[in-house]
Order: structure tokens, then C-alpha cells, then sequence
């Protein structure tokens, strides 16, 4: 950050009524960081004074995604990268827009982006972020602990944790609950924590490798895991987690085991639309 002085106004009851707004969906963070794997350097643009989305060729859309005013590039090698560099300033020049250099970061083997880390071995998230998530004291209150949960959440797709772990702290937010932090739920907090200190590191997916949906139920929630296999050896690329609803709780096993297939197609389907992927289940009927 540099220690320029910038106006913030708050235009929500003045200008903001007047003006038309051009609808442009934030792109999802895995797709983002999806258009660069295989890549071993990286660079980030970030846009002066200016939050712009900018096409470029086609041919360079696959190591090239943007988000807010930072665009994130990433090539196979030094060269590659330097080419989609290129390719991304030169739509710059043509169009007049600045870019703020300090905050620009070119060629790196390692990139800190959204509070994830990007390196030439995958995804994993930002050890400072996870070391104050781990760091945070026993939550005194409702609104404590849904900040904690939302971090915990933020993260999610590192974290292999059953629903049964943290049970017992969704079930302080329900509304009939009055605020009790029991043996229980400290016991949880701690686990769900232990949890998140374990070293997690996503491999980027790759539609030419072999796909695996790994899914497992519990009395309390279902999870699912997408995997790939690397030189024959099984890698996550994410994971995924839910809390069954008062309704589901008393769904038969089958049902339970059906719904969580159902859980991992749609929360992995952008992954698994178009390709060939293998549902490995433990139960039998299944």
C-alpha cells in the first residue's frame, strides 16, 4: 500500500438512486485460478484508480483472469508468461489504462492473491490468515462465533472436515438455542481447529487427468471430495461440506448417501460437466 491520500464518499442515498448499473457478476475464485494451471511464473496487474474487466485473444484467455482491478497472468514457463503479458498490456495501451506498478507483482514462483497463495505446486491457503484463524479465542457470543464460521467457511475447500465436528457450534446459532458453551463445544471449536492447522495443498485440476468424486454421510451432514489422479497417486483439488437441514436429519441411509451424490455433482459441476469421472461411495446398495 502506498501512503497516497483517497477521497471515500458513501453515495448509496445521494448519487447511487440515478445511475444505471452495468450488472457484472464477480467471477468465482476456482474458475479464476483455474485458467492458470500448469503454471510455473506468474504475474498480477493490478489497475490504477479503476476497477475494469478487459478482453484479450482468445488464445490468451487460459493463462489470463481478472478479478475486481487485479488481473492474475500465469504461463508454463518464463516466456509463456511474458507472451500473455504482453498480449494483456498491449489491450492496456490500446485503451489508455494505467496500471499502479507498486502493487504489480511480475515473474514470481509464488503469488498471494485473495488470501490464497499460487505456487508452481497448487493451491493453498494464506498461512497468516490460517495462523489468526487458529490463533482466535473461544467465541463469547452468537455474533463471535458466526464470524469464526465464517472464516472457517472462507476456507472450506481445504479443510477434509466431517459436519459432525462443528455440530455442535451450528447448533448455538438455531433460534429456539439459548447461548450455552458447554464441554462440547469447546471440544468442537478445538477439533475444528486442529483441522484447519493441518498443511492443505490443492493440486489445480487438470481435465486430462482421471477424475474421482469421493462422497461420505453422516448423521449430521454430508461431504464430498474431488480428486485426481497425479502419476497414479490421488490428489484433492477441493472439498466440500454441508449441515443437513431438520428434514434431512431423518432421511433413511440410502437417501442420506443419494443426497450427498446429488451435494458433490452440483457443487463440483463445473468441473465434472463434459468429462468422464468416477463416484466412489461406501454404500453397498449404492
Amino acid at each position: 500500500m502506498n501512503s497516497e491520500i483517497r477521497l471515500c464518499v458513501d453515495l448509496k442515498v445521494t448519487l447511487n438512486k440515478y445511475v444505471s448499473v452495468d450488472q457484472y457478476p464477480l467471477p468465482k475464485k476456482e474458475n479464476l485460478f483455474q485458467n492458470i494451471h500448469e503454471c510455473n511464473a506468474f504475474c498480477r496487474i493490478n489497475l490504477a484508480n479503476a476497477y475494469l474487466q478487459l478482453e484479450v485473444h482468445e488464445r490468451n484467455i487460459r493463462y489470463c483472469g481478472a478479478y475486481q482491478d487485479d488481473i492474475l497472468i500465469g504461463g508454463t514457463d518464463y516466456n509463456s508468461c511474458k507472451s500473455v503479458l504482453y498480449a494483456v498490456l498491449s489491450r492496456h495501451n490500446d485503451y489508455n489504462i494505467k496500471i499502479n506498478i507498486q502493487k504489480s507483482e511480475l515473474f514470481v514462483k509464488l503469488l498471494e492473491m485473495l488470501c490464497y497463495v499460487l505456487s508452481t505446486d497448487g493451491l493453498s491457503p494464506c498461512e497468516s490468515k490460517i495462523e489468526k484463524l487458529i490463533n482466535t479465542k473461544s467465541p463469547q457470543n452468537v455474533t463471535q462465533l458466526k464470524s469464526y464460521l465464517g472464516m472457517l467457511d472462507y476456507y472450506h475447500t481445504f479443510i477434509k472436515m466431517t459436519p459432525d465436528v462443528i455440530e455442535q457450534l451450528h447448533n448455538l446459532l438455531r433460534n429456539c438455542v439459548s447461548w450455552e458453551w458447554t464441554d462440547e463445544c469447546e471440544k468442537a471449536f478445538f477439533m475444528s481447529n486442529s483441522v484447519i492447522s493441518e498443511k492443505s495443498l490443492l493440486v489445480s485440476f487438470d481435465p486430462r487427468n482421471p477424475i474421482i468424486l469421493t462422497c461420505e454421510s453422516s448423521n449430521y451432514g454430508i461431504g464430498a471430495v474431488l480428486s485426481q489422479l497425479h502419476n497414479g497417486i490421488e490428489k484433492p483439488v477441493a472439498f466440500q461440506s454441508a449441515m443437513l437441514n431438520n428434514a434431512q436429519i431423518y432421511y433413511s441411509q440410502l437417501h442420506r448417501e443419494a443426497l450427498n451424490i446429488i451435494y458433490g455433482v452440483t457443487k463440483f459441476h463445473n468441473y465434472l460437466v463434459r468429462n468422464k469421472f468416477t463416484i466412489v461411495t461406501d454404500h453397498e446398495l449404492l
